[in-house]
């Protein structure tokens, strides 16, 4: 053998074991890509989830109307009890009786709902006052919503977090698994050049053999595709 073919022998051997190199390096690429999408994936769904979750606890307020007693001027005299009022007691609305606002005598004596001295609803003193009512509105806050909410927040945030991580990830996978595709292209074409009838897909056959199995394994179908169209692009490069 000449030394010229000694050289192309030697050149071609190593073009080879470059090859078969990257194609090593190339598959691991793959592989992280497919785990890095089977983790975006649930992550998104997860995020799909916390999204939902955080529309249907949203309304964690509700208004409540209560009502109140309020003391006001009014045309007419009506005798309350002071020590009553608070249990919504009037003992004679519109007493025909004049006003009168000084204690200790005996003003209301002649009242038709004293008897003896005594209120005889209450059996107590009285003054002239009206008494009604008016509604405010209230917000109260469901304690027990707003923490489903907060939960289901924080884990939105979370999962919003992860997905972008991931993302990222697998942009920055795909990228390195480009380049190294670039390069079992440019050696391929260096091979040729040695070999023009070499067929490196046939050399490589177990090794895509086993990633097309690997592919079938996937559940999900977008990941599936994916190793399917990486695996082709593999063939198609040593090929050309």
């Amino acid at each position: 053998m000449s030394a010229t073919s000694t050289q192309a022998f030697e050149t071609m051997r190593q073009y080879r074991n470059k090859i078969k190199s990257e194609i090593v390096k190339v598959t691991q690429d793959i592989a992280n890509i497919q785990q890095i999408q089977d983790r975006l994936e649930v992550a998104q769904k997860a995020l799909q989830k916390t999204d939902d979750q955080k529309k249907a606890f949203s309304n964690y307020t509700t208004s409540e109307t209560i009502t109140l007693r309020k003391i006001v001027n009014a045309d007419f005299h009506s005798t309350v009890c002071t020590l009553h009022l608070k249990d919504n007691l009037i003992c004679h609305e519109n007493c025909e009786l004049e006003m009168e606002s000084a204690s200790g005598n005996d003003h209301f004596a002649a009242c038709s709902y004293m008897g003896c001295g005594r209120c005889l609803v209450c059996d107590c003193g009285a003054k002239s006052v009206k008494l009604i009512y008016e509604t405010q509105t209230l917000n109260k806050v469901l304690e027990d919503m707003k923490e489903l909410y907060d939960r289901a927040n924080e884990q939105h945030q979370q999962y919003s977090d992860d997905a972008n991580n991931f993302q990222s990830t697998l942009a920055n996978l795909q990228t390195t698994a480009n380049a190294k595709y670039e390069e079992i292209h440019k050696l391929c074409k260096e091979l040729s050049k040695i070999c023009s009838r070499f067929n490196f897909v046939d050399e490589l056959n177990a090794n895509l053999e086993s990633m097309r199995q690997d592919a079938k394994a996937i559940r999900n179908t977008n990941l599936r595709k994916n190793a399917e169209a990486e695996i082709a692009r593999l063939e198609k490069l040593a090929n050309n």
